[in-house]
């Protein structure tokens, strides 16, 4: 998934490609700008974040989706704080610890509804 910050980001002509593909047969979901702006100010009038990544979280909430892939320890404490994601919390899959993919990636990447965006 991709808005706001993390799409000026990845403004590159190679991975725009990818994305147009990506969105086009369903491997990935496009949110609204707009709604990820509104969500991402209202939690930063709140706080209750200790990350520099309100954007993520509010992309997050809107979606539903509930793997971060991230070695970012502050947005990992943000991802697993039950007033920011819950029902269902979320699942930090990180290479911080050890480059190579574990058994406990695998068994991150077998749970079912990581990702439940309701339209």
């Amino acid at each position: 998934m991709v808005g706001d910050r993390l799409g000026q980001e990845l403004n590159a002509v190679e991975y725009f490609t990818w994305a147009d593909i990506a969105l086009n047969t369903g491997w990935m979901s496009g949110f609204l700008c707009h709604e990820i702006s509104r969500r991402k100010a209202r939690l930063q009038r709140t706080g209750g974040f200790i990350s520099n990544d309100p954007d993520i979280l509010a992309l997050v909430q809107i979606s539903g989706a509930r793997l971060l892939f991230s070695n970012d320890e502050k947005l990992q404490k943000d991802f697993r704080n039950k007033r920011l994601i819950d029902n269902p919390r979320g699942t930090v899959y990180t290479t911080r610890r050890s480059h190579e993919f574990t058994s406990t990636h695998r068994r991150i990447l077998n749970k079912p509804n990581l990702c439940q965006v309701e339209f």
